[in-house]
């Protein structure tokens, strides 16, 4: 059975992978400091750490595409 304090770092957890900002995560969550949220609340979630990943990886594979893949074959 889930208690209380796994629900809060569950819930913390979601909302930092939504993107949601810090100041807003806190005042849900009781804490008047971002320490306990960021020591103990927030971790990086598998599933979205795969995503973000993606996402990096995506960028920096745009960016080599776009430096070398020019008429003159140079870098810029």
């Amino acid at each position: 059975m889930m208690q209380k304090q796994d629900l809060q770092h569950y819930c913390a957890s979601i909302q930092h992978a939504l993107g949601i900002p810090d100041a807003y995560i806190m005042a849900r969550g009781g804490w008047k400091n971002d320490a306990v949220l960021k020591q103990v609340y927030r971790y990086a979630l598998e599933e979205r750490q795969k995503e973000m990943n993606a996402v990096a990886n995506d960028y920096f594979s745009e960016l080599c595409n776009m430096k070398y893949n020019t008429d003159n074959k140079k870098p810029l």
